[in-house]
């Protein structure tokens, strides 16, 4: 609970031997309080440790006693284990070396702080700031983190006349994972959802395999539709527009339909790339 800067900085002005405290110690000295406790001028620092059913499994006092509890098969306990704290150790807690079957305290055994026994390539120290199983190499930091889908919708917009029409997305990820945006349409009347014909996303060629932003509080993108070749030619109507969003890993639920109007008149294309004129000559 106290870090090396703060030891550090107290030393500075604590400079009798006997007050003096150590990096590599919870009791520097011969103290009966913990560094933490004389750091805060004598508060205490606990920590409780529950099982995924939520039992006490173990419960660390700074005062440097630890126990563990463990359970029979039905629930009762069984036994209560005390530990003693060591004057030195590597930094690992010894209730959490304990529970997670690391029974040793000196850093040059694979019980370390900078060990890695499960070869998953995060240390002892990692895994215990993180949360995650030491001797489990499926379980590394960072994939506790609970993930969530990303979300999308179609904005409200004026009227889109043309073959090619300018659809407005916005998409949300909790996490900000860069994130695919879909296109679904469905004609007035109709009950089935097609999936729209997309040829840009944000000015480039659209692709499934392409991600762009997705934060929090929402990022706005351009997708350009080809409604002439999903509608037909000369075709006036109302549709409705949805759209969810795939980051790497999760896909997430199609949003609402939002009502967008359509004329496919084919309109002038000087150049004969495909675009007309009206969408490459706008600012």
């Amino acid at each position: 609970g106290v870090t090396n800067l703060q030891k550090y900085q107290w030393n500075l002005t604590h400079t009798n031997a006997g007050e003096q405290m150590y990096p590599n110690r919870a009791f520097s000295g011969t103290n009966t309080l913990s560094d933490y406790q004389r750091f805060t001028g004598g508060k205490r620092l606990n920590r409780y440790y529950y099982d995924t059913i939520d039992r006490l499994i173990g419960a660390e006092y700074d005062n440097g006693l630890a126990i563990a509890y463990q359970y029979d098969g039905n629930g009762n306990l069984i036994r209560q284990l005390t530990m003693s704290r060591a004057s030195e150790t590597n930094g690992l807690p010894v209730l959490w070396k304990f529970l997670n079957g690391l029974a040793g305290t000196n850093a040059a055994t694979a019980d370390g702080l900078y060990d890695d026994p499960d070869g998953d390539g995060w240390t002892n120290y990692q895994e215990w700031q993180a949360g995650s199983n030491p001797l489990n190499a499926g379980s590394v930091p960072m994939t506790n983190i609970v993930q969530t889908a990303p979300f999308a919708v179609v904005l409200p917009a004026t009227n889109s006349l043309g073959s090619l029409a300018i659809v407005t997305s916005r998409l949300w990820d909790a996490e900000g994972n860069a994130s695919t945006p879909y296109l679904q349409y469905q004609v007035s009347g109709a009950t089935n959802w097609q999936d729209a014909t997309l040829l840009l996303l944000d000015g480039v060629p659209y692709s499934t395999n392409s991600r762009v932003a997705a934060l929090p509080g929402g990022v706005n993108h351009l997708l350009v539709w080809n409604a002439l070749t999903n509608l037909g030619a000369n075709v006036s109507t109302n549709v409705l527009l949805r759209a969810r969003a795939q980051d790497i890993t999760l896909l997430g639920d199609w949003s609402v339909g939002t009502p967008f109007t359509v004329q496919t008149g084919i309109p002038p294309d000087s150049d004969h790339d495909g675009l007309p004129d009206w969408w490459e000559f706008q600012p």
